[in-house]
Formats: C-alpha cells, structure tokens, sequence
C-alpha cells in the first residue's frame, strides 16, 4: 500500500514538472521577472495591462486632471525617437518648450483650450506621425483655406483651396495679405510671437504662417465667430477685401493639398487605366488596401510604351510590404536598402507590446535596437519603358519611402513639388476618450543617414497657379506630354 503511494507521488511530481518544462516559465522584463503557468501571451498581455494602469494612474494620482499633458512631455522626452533631430533643426529645448506650455495649460480651466495648447506643444516637433486624438479640439481648431509664405517683405498667397472658399472670382496666387479684420499681419505676427513659443524658435515666422488663422483664431480673436474679413492687394496694387467663412482643422487638411482634381485628389483608392498612345496611368492613393497585392499583380505594365505614377495624396499608414512590392515592378537588383532602427525604451515595450517590429526578449542595452536591414525582392521582369513619378508636398510614410527609393534609383522623372519625409510607425496610448499616437521607430538609408526631414526635390518644379487651383491638372498634363516625348526618343 505504501509503496503504491510513494509510486503515485512519484508520478504525480513527474506530471507537475513535466507540465511545468513544457506549460510554465519565466519571463524577465527589465529588472522583473515574471512566473506563468499555460499561455506566455496571456501572461505578457495581463502584466503590461496591470503596467499601464498603474503608469496612467501614478500620473492621474501625482498631477490629477493634467497628468495627460504631463505624460506626453515625459514620453516625448524619454521615448520620442527623432528629439535630438528636431531640437536641433528647430533650435529648441523640449523641457523648456514643454513647460512653456503647461504653464499655460494649468492656469486655463477650458478643456478645448487646454487640448488646443497640447497639440500646439507638439506641433514644434512637426512630426504627422505624433497626434491626439479627441474630442476636445475642435472649436479652437477653425481655419481658412489659404496657404501664405513669406516673399521678402510681404505675405502672400501661395495656394487655395477652390471647393472651400467663396470668393472665387477676387483672389488670386501671389496677392499679398495685408490685414486680417483690420488688424495689419505684421502686427498679428508679432502679437502671436510673444504669446507662444514661436518667438523663441528659428524659423518661428515660417511656423506661424503655417497655421497663422487658427494661432490668430485662439490668441487674438478668442471668441466664437465664423468668419473674418481679409484685405488684400493684387499684383497691380490695388487693395480689395474678401469675408470668409472659418472651416475645422480637419477639413482643410483632409482634401490634403489646397487643390482638388479629377486625377489627383477625388479618392485614396487606387487605380489604373491606359490612356492614349498607350500611356498607362497608375494612382496609389493607399499602400494601405487590403487588396494591394491583388491589384498591383493584375496591372497591365505590359501594354503600355510608358506609364505614370500619380502617388498625390497618399499619407497613409507605413506599410513596407505594399510599398517593397510596387517598387519591385521597377528594380531588377536589391543594392539600395533601408534600416529600421527602433527605439529600446519601457513606455514601448508596456504600450506598444503588440508590436512585430521589435524582439520578444526584452533587453535594455542601449538606447535602441540594432538597426534591421529591409530588403526587397527583385522583380524578374523589370519594366523598362519611361516612368513618371508625380509627387506633392503632403506625401508621407511608405509613399515617402517610395519616392526615396524611386528618384535615388533614377527609375525615371519625378514631377511635382517639394516633399519633406516624414515616415515612421506609432502605436496607440488610450487614455479614456483621448488617444496618443506615438511614433517609435525611425527609417534609415543604404549610409544609414536618418530620413526623416530630410527633403526630395522634383526634377521638376511646378509652381502653384490659378488654372491649377480652379481646377486644371497641371503636373498631370506636364506629366503626359513628358511621357510622351520620352516615348517617341525611346
């Protein structure tokens, strides 16, 4: 009888270890260590959601209701992988702009103001891949459809919008702007340079006239209105004014550029036909689509003696995949390649743990990962009759990446107008019914230079022009007549 227990024991204890050698273990993490019994996932997924709620909660017990202005000053400080680049470009100290703007952000009890004051922190960072998401931020986020830039002495219209405005008969590319509801610009220019943080920074002016009527909306206007009246002044001096109604934020920077035409902005679907003379026109409006792959396989490249791509409007999410696959149409070899280097930090690895861009043994060795080789896989059947690649001044992540790859490559002509790369991946930080997007990782070239700010110039400039803004394609019809030349040499 004794024997048999001690024999069942015995067993017993061979089945718990067994279980434990194929079912349980440890995990560390930092400086922790965690025991799990059955799923390794569950066990990662239960402690970094008791992670994050303590985080979120330490934050909320130590600053109370602006712990969330707080948090996004310490993650950008710790874990903002591209902080040295933009301090230096932008000749600013994070912690001395951040306090700068919670200050202010403490001594207001408005909660749109106080959401309004967070993106404008983080808008010195110029970053599109860093956003809030919220409710809380539209009132104070009004706008006109204009773009202005700086001409010597003066500021003029650089662009419009045509679907968004009223006065379309009056305005017109390169009148100046001289007041805003009376008041001279120069004067709204130098009043929102002493209220924020644009006076302290280079290239604050340029700044301000990015965003100048929804600065002059919150700090000089500050009451609830839904247009202003402008005075300007044509080429032949003479002065006239216009009222316009405010449009949100969002609108005026969903249509993506201050033109919209049949070509370039009706859709972000994406589309090929075969024009005249055998011209194939290709629209990448997403890298995103789920049935990229299909679409890009099933695309006629073979019946067409030159082809246009029209990559307008793209600023999707960064799908490298998508992006490898349409460059592989054009590259026979996979010499030029990019590194991703990402960010070892432990806000990531607690709020963005479902990440497939980083190792599963967590190990803190340095400031970040070793850099991943990303590598294509060359098409054997290169096409190579003439390409034309058309480019805007909005493009970013993978379409970035695109246009890198295609004009350092020399696949063929890039038209349009400048772009500045901005490229990256983010995860999300859910703090009840706000969300911080939060880029974590940054893209390298083949000398391991980082890419992000760094500029593309066409190989040929289109300016902005009346006829382009009221509707004609310019850079398209530019396009088609280059393509066809190109063809008739070929």
């Amino acid at each position: 009888m004794k024997k048999t227990i001690y024999l069942s024991i015995i067993f017993l204890i061979l089945l718990i270890t067994i279980f434990l050698i194929f079912f349980a273990g440890f995990i560390k993490i930092s400086d922790k260590r965690i025991f799990y019994i059955g799923s390794k996932e569950k066990a990662l997924k239960e402690f970094f959601e008791k992670e994050k709620y303590e985080i979120i909660n330490d934050y909320k017990n130590k600053y109370k209701d602006d712990y969330l202005y707080y948090f996004v000053k310490d993650i950008v400080q710790s874990d903002y992988p591209y902080l040295n680049l933009k301090e230096k470009k932008y000749d600013f100290d994070w912690k001395d702009l951040s306090d700068f703007y919670i200050d202010k952000i403490k001594n207001t009890d408005n909660e749109d103001k106080k959401m309004y004051l967070l993106n404008e922190m983080i808008s010195f960072l110029n970053d599109s891949n860093i956003k809030i998401d919220s409710n809380h931020d539209n009132f104070y986020n009004l706008t006109l459809p204009i773009k202005l830039k700086e001409f010597g002495n003066d500021i003029k219209i650089e662009a419009y919008n045509i679907h968004a405005i009223e006065f379309q008969d009056n305005i017109q590319i390169g009148d100046t702007l001289l007041k805003i509801d009376d008041i001279p610009i120069d004067e709204i220019i130098q009043e929102i340079s002493s209220k924020t943080y644009y006076g302290k920074v280079k290239n604050g002016k340029d700044l301000i006239l990015k965003k100048i009527f929804n600065l002059y909306n919150f700090y000089i206007k500050d009451e609830k209105y839904d247009s202003s009246t402008l005075t300007l002044k044509d080429s032949e001096q003479n002065e006239y004014t216009i009222s316009q109604k405010y449009n949100p934020n969002d609108i005026y920077f969903k249509n993506n550029s201050f033109m919209i035409n049949e070509y370039a902005y009706n859709s972000t679907k994406n589309n090929f036909e075969i024009f005249d003379k055998d011209i194939g026109y290709l629209k990448i409006g997403s890298f995103e689509d789920e049935n990229f792959e299909d679409f890009i396989q099933n695309i006629e490249l073979e019946r067409t003696k030159g082809l246009i791509i029209d990559i307008r409007g793209n600023s999707e999410k960064s799908n490298e995949k998508n992006m490898f696959l349409l460059l592989s149409k054009f590259m026979n070899t996979n010499d030029e390649f990019l590194y991703k280097r990402i960010k070892n930090s432990e806000f990531l690895h607690i709020f963005g743990r479902n990440s497939n861009d980083y190792p599963n043994d967590i190990e803190f060795n340095g400031e970040f990962y070793p850099d991943i080789k990303l590598n294509y896989e060359p098409s054997n059947n290169k096409y190579d009759n003439p390409v034309i690649l058309i480019i805007d001044n909005i493009n970013y992540n993978s379409s970035d990446l695109f246009i890198y790859y295609f004009k350092n490559n020399s696949i063929g002509k890039v038209i349009g107008r400048n772009t500045i790369m901005n490229i990256g991946k983010t995860f999300d930080i859910k703090f009840d019914d706000i969300i911080l997007k939060f880029p974590y990782l940054m893209y390298l070239n083949h000398y391991k230079e980082i890419l992000e700010e760094y500029e593309i110039k066409p190989d040929i400039y289109i300016p902005y022009t009346d006829n382009e803004v009221r509707g004609e394609d310019i850079i398209y019809e530019t396009s088609f007549n280059l393509i066809l030349a190109s063809i008739e040499q070929k």
